[in-house]
């Protein structure tokens, strides 16, 4: 097609079908494909946002419709003119669906074609070195004419400028930094560099810093993009926001506050704009004549708001972790609060779960940190920044709180020992009492049809036994256990001992497990007078297994460490493990 003489009639026919029927509906396509990238991401407003609201590998992308993109640009390249105008915006569609498909070698290989070919020569010299000397710069850019308004919205501009900064925009996303900063150092400095693309090449430069986490150097181009680029709304608040939290990092409040002012000003979509109010309050507690409780008095009047509903989990886990340091018993007020709120935002259940267990950790009541860091392991996603800390703490102050149980069992049990005979003996003869009141409760009351076999731990011994120890019974959890028939566990019951023998029962094996450790000194030796673990636990496991008329005082007393050296037996054992 290329050796046809190129006339007035040729070129308008083909640049308006390349345009039309090809590059049009290629680039509608691709456009398709993007649409809604912004929702894609569930971001965490408390740590730096990542600069783009995807991440290329994880975008999930339709790949057939990708390379639907490619096989229609390459067609139009293919059957048309290679010398009309939108080949080149052809070749820059095929290397943004490569991008897009994180392929970055074609890509990258896309650009430069695009970089190559369509440099600019003179007609009668077509192998020309690319690039040029300008008053002693150096330039590789296409020069474009400065076009008036209806110039630079209805008129064609080539795509090769674009095509530079599309493929620093590639070397970025393979971490070849310092080949990106050559190519941007270049083009920064161009001559002919086009003044519309000043934005963009702003925003590059302040990515590749970000990326890299060079927050000071970030600032600069960053601001620069903000005020010369042209990015859409959602990107704009975005980098703005970032803005914000780069400031704060810089402990310059003042600067992130008018970053995040910003942000509410373009009015975004309700997430980033909430987000950018309690990044306010915040830096509004560092800033001179800003207070706490001026900023947490803020937070709570945006609780009475409606548009705010959705975020009211998140407005108590601000507001906790304003006053967290300075009164943490707030702090898990608030926090208990925000998880009452019923929300689908699991990114916000798993940030108020890890409140509460940082708060616990820093008391040093490492039971409770444990149990907050386990439920916040059991629902955070793969990306969750501080995801390696949850799972390394919940492992750890699993064993420690393990043994921490072990000692606060054995002091409650002590403690009930040590009473005097008359009042140990009373305390024995009401837990008695109670306990044959939740194994026979009234008709109505307690448990299923036909009795259960659950012990309730009663209110009297909750108050002495402050850790609930297990070695009285289970405590009555309910639901639907199909061994609430009497029928099925004597049925079963029996042919357990017909093919396993004469075995001690293990419902609730979790509990029957704490129990032995209750009375074990360690996992290897044996207990004081001939007991052992096996025994310990087979005993406390009876109590709750043994019909109501077969408990009594003496049964529940054989279970305390009544004599001197049981009762000092447990406490040295339990030192050791720390």
């Amino acid at each position: 097609m290329a050796s046809k003489p190129f006339t007035v009639t040729r070129r308008v026919v083909q640049n308006t079908v390349t345009r039309y029927n090809y590059y049009y509906h290629a680039k509608l396509k691709l456009e398709k494909v993007l649409t809604g990238i912004n929702n894609q991401r569930q971001d965490n407003y408390n740590v730096f946002l990542p600069f783009y609201p995807f991440t290329v590998e994880k975008l999930n992308l339709d790949v057939n419709e990708l390379d639907s993109v490619v096989q229609k640009a390459s067609v139009a390249v293919q059957i048309h003119d290679p010398r009309g105008r939108w080949i080149d915006d052809c070749y820059l569609l095929v290397g943004k669906a490569y991008y897009y498909k994180g392929d970055w070698e074609n890509a990258a290989n896309t650009f430069q074609f695009i970089n190559t070919t369509f440099a600019p020569k003179k007609k009668s010299d077509y192998n020309a070195v690319v690039g040029s000397s300008q008053n002693d710069l150096l330039s590789i850019s296409s020069k474009e004419k400065e076009k008036t308004w209806y110039a630079r919205q209805f008129r064609h501009t080539v795509a090769r400028n674009d095509a530079f900064l599309w493929q620093s925009r590639t070397l970025i996303e393979q971490n070849k930094h310092d080949e990106a900063q050559s190519l941007l150092n270049i083009l920064e400095t161009d001559p002919y560099f086009p003044r519309r693309l000043d934005g963009q090449l702003a925003e590059l430069q302040a990515w590749k810093f970000y990326k890299q986490g060079m927050y000071a150097e970030t600032i600069e181009p960053l601001k620069l993009a903000l005020k010369k680029g042209n990015s859409g709304r959602d990107q704009k608040a975005r980098m703005y926001y970032i803005l914000g939290q780069l400031y704060v990092h810089q402990n310059k409040y003042d600067s992130a506050m008018s970053a995040f002012r910003d942000v509410i000003a373009i009015k975004p979509d309700a997430t980033i704009d909430f987000n950018a109010r309690v990044q306010i309050a915040k830096a509004n507690t560092k800033v001179n004549g800003g207070s706490m409780e001026e900023s947490i008095a803020a937070l709570q009047s945006m609780l009475r708001k409606e548009r705010f509903i959705p975020f009211r989990d998140a407005i108590y886990y601000n507001m906790a972790a304003l006053c967290a340091n300075e009164d943490p018993d707030r702090a898990i007020d608030y926090l208990n609060k925000a998880l009452r709120v019923e929300s689908a935002n699991m990114l916000q259940k798993t940030l108020t779960f890890k409140g509460m267990a940082d708060i616990y950790y820093a008391r040093k009541s490492y039971r409770d940190a444990q149990r907050y860091y386990d439920s916040t392991a059991s629902i955070m996603g793969p990306d969750f920044h501080d995801a390696e800390l949850v799972n390394a703490r919940k492992e750890t102050l699993g064993a420690v709180a393990e043994k921490v149980q072990i000692i606060r069992d054995e002091d409650s049990l002590q403690h009930i020992a040590s009473l005097s005979p008359a009042m140990r003996d009373s305390f024995l003869v009401r837990q008695v009492a109670a306990i044959k009141a939740a194994k026979n409760p009234p008709p109505g009351e307690g448990g299923k049809k036909g009795g259960g076999t659950s012990v309730q731990t009663p209110p009297a011994f909750a108050v002495t036994n402050n850790y609930n120890n297990p070695s009285f019974g289970p405590n009555n959890e309910g639901g639907d256990w199909y061994f609430y028939n009497q029928n099925n566990k004597s049925t079963g019951y029996s042919e357990f001992r017909r093919r396993w023998g004469n075995r001690a029962l293990g419902d609730n094996w979790r509990r029957s497990q704490q129990s032995g450790a209750l009375l074990a000194g360690n996992n290897n030796n044996n207990l004081p007078g001939g007991q052992t673990e096996d025994s310990a636990a087979t005993g406390a496991a009876s109590i709750a297994n043994l019909p109501a008329d077969s408990i009594n005082t003496g049964l529940l007393a054989s279970q305390l460490p009544d004599t001197p050296k049981t009762a000092g037996f447990p406490r040295p054992a339990g030192r050791c493990l720390f």
